[in-house]
């Protein structure tokens, strides 16, 4: 198994502190094989660890030293809900408006920014964009009969039918 496998294998068992003893020194060295893989792990491992402020540049040169889509798509969901846990909103919301262009039917981006949607007091926004997402996503077939409607109101929450 490779080094970053061995380094996965680890953070899939939950042992977050013991991987990331063994990426901080790996992240010293040449970026070339694994470019931004080792980051994002370390990001992972620093956020499961609840040293969310030591994730931030992590999850910034996972960013920018690049990830498989897979990876990149929650690495600015990581991102994204590391600045909202810290209580910075406007850089939370501008990491998931990013993650979202590049990723626009990734659903826990839509989750995560309409948090941050909330935090930063745009409750409408918010609420708009968790009803769209129940309306598009619900496999409960009592919500889903109610589909139209919820979708109907996503698009303006504050909607009174005229009499």
């Amino acid at each position: 198994m490779s080094r970053i496998g061995d380094i996965r294998a680890l953070i899939d068992s939950g042992q977050h502190a013991t991987a990331l003893q063994q990426l901080l020194p790996l992240l010293e060295g040449s970026q070339a094989e694994h470019g931004g893989q080792l980051y994002y792990c370390a990001a992972w491992c620093c956020d499961a660890l609840g040293l969310e402020r030591q994730a931030l540049p992590h999850y910034h040169n996972a960013i920018r030293y690049g990830l498989p889509d897979a990876d990149l798509r929650d690495a600015y969901v990581g991102l994204g809900s590391t600045y909202r846990a810290l209580g910075e909103y406007e850089s939370a919301a501008q990491a998931l408006a990013q993650g979202r262009a590049l990723f626009p039917a990734y659903q826990p981006l839509k989750v995560f920014a309409a948090m941050a949607s909330y935090n930063l007091g745009q409750y409408r926004d918010a609420v708009s964009q968790l009803l769209q997402l129940l309306a598009d996503t619900t496999a409960d077939a009592d919500i889903r009969r109610y589909r139209k409607a919820i979708a109907h109101y996503a698009q303006d929450v504050d909607h009174i039918d005229p009499q």
